[in-house]
């Protein structure tokens, strides 16, 4: 008798997951101090490079985002907090308030280094507000983004591309010999391919384009569950239509250093 072993490959999938609105953008944010060669608009500039700091550090200091008189207010359901800062092993509670006097808990956690990013249960409120318990110096923060979580319906096909984009350029003389610069440091670049889309992807895609303007950076947790701060290289291309009423498209993703 034979016995036939049948191996099964276990292969690990991860959601592909967008971060790209910062709804700190389109509210008024307060803080509790703030040093002028450091400005609050630090916060939300989408460049991860430059600091917003405060002026003093009592217990607590707070950022907070009005979103507006008048609503409806967007749907929240993510903090991130961008990787360059000096809170690690800080208390941070993400509260929100319909009339800036009585909140309410979504998150409490403890800082740690690098990206920090808490999910909670999606709400819609006028006031959200970070506090940051005992701070033992002045903070420090480069990106806030207070936004959603946007995920495909459909996931890239297998075959996408995973690797990093090296930033080097290469002059080579008329005799063969080769110079060769590096500039900085690799970056994480994925080339995705949709494919079998219906037309409710479609439109998100393309909502998500137009909410970045196409320039804005942006957060993504890739296939691999990696997160990091990301741009488009290059503007979205033109769907292809697919048999069905299905839409097809490729896009790449590049990281964005300090």
């Amino acid at each position: 008798m034979n016995i036939v072993a049948v191996v099964v490959e276990s292969v690990a999938t991860y959601q592909l997951k967008l971060y790209y609105q910062n709804y700190l953008e389109s509210g008024t944010v307060t803080v509790t101090s703030e040093n002028s060669s450091y400005p609050k608009y630090r916060l939300h500039d989408r460049a991860q490079g430059f600091l917003f700091k405060g002026s003093s550090h009592p217990d607590p200091f707070q950022i907070k985002a009005d979103l507006g008189a008048s609503g409806p207010y967007p749907v929240i359901d993510t903090i991130i907090l961008g990787k360059n800062h000096n809170l690690i092993g800080l208390t941070l509670i993400l509260a929100y308030s319909d009339n800036d006097a009585d909140y309410t808990t979504a998150k409490l956690w403890i800082a740690t280094a690098g990206i920090n990013r808490q999910s909670f249960t999606q709400a819609q409120h006028r006031y959200w507000r970070l506090s940051i318990v005992a701070p033992p110096s002045d903070p420090e923060i480069s990106e806030l983004f207070l936004t959603k979580l946007f995920s495909f319906e459909r996931n890239p096909n297998l075959g996408y591309g995973y690797g990093k984009q090296k930033n080097v350029t290469r002059l080579e003389s008329k005799a063969g010999y080769a110079q060769k610069t590096k500039w900085g440091g690799t970056r994480n670049r994925r080339i995705y391919h949709l494919t079998k889309m219906e037309d409710l992807q479609r439109i998100d895609i393309e909502t998500f384009e137009d909410g970045i303007d196409s320039i804005k950076n942006f957060y993504i947790e890739d296939l691999e569950g990696n997160l990091f701060f990301a741009e488009l290289p290059e503007t979205l291309p033109n769907f292809v239509a697919e048999p069905m009423g299905r839409w097809g498209l490729d896009f790449t993703i590049q990281e964005v250093l300090d």
